[in-house]
């Protein structure tokens, strides 16, 4: 919830022109570091993510990607 919470205070700095502040709320959203259980905050699917990502680049942020580990990744085999 904190970093949604985030992510939405950066788009509307964003919008308002406020780029730096909008930065540095995103940064924790964009954290990658592995937590104790040996994942980052939010999975690489997360639509959290996706949103911070997309905004970051926006502003000019260089956003890492890597795949989403099996247990993150939709199973769905309805092709």
């Amino acid at each position: 919830m904190i970093l949604t919470a985030r992510c939405d205070e950066a788009e509307r700095r964003t919008a308002v022109g406020d780029t730096r502040q909008a930065a540095k709320l995103l940064a924790p959203v964009l954290d990658r570091t592995l937590l104790a259980h040996g994942r980052p905050a939010i999975g690489e699917a997360h639509p959290l993510l996706t949103r911070a990502r997309t905004l970051a680049e926006r502003l000019g942020i260089t956003v890492t990607y890597t795949l989403p580990g099996l247990d993150e990744a939709s199973l769905d085999l309805d092709v």
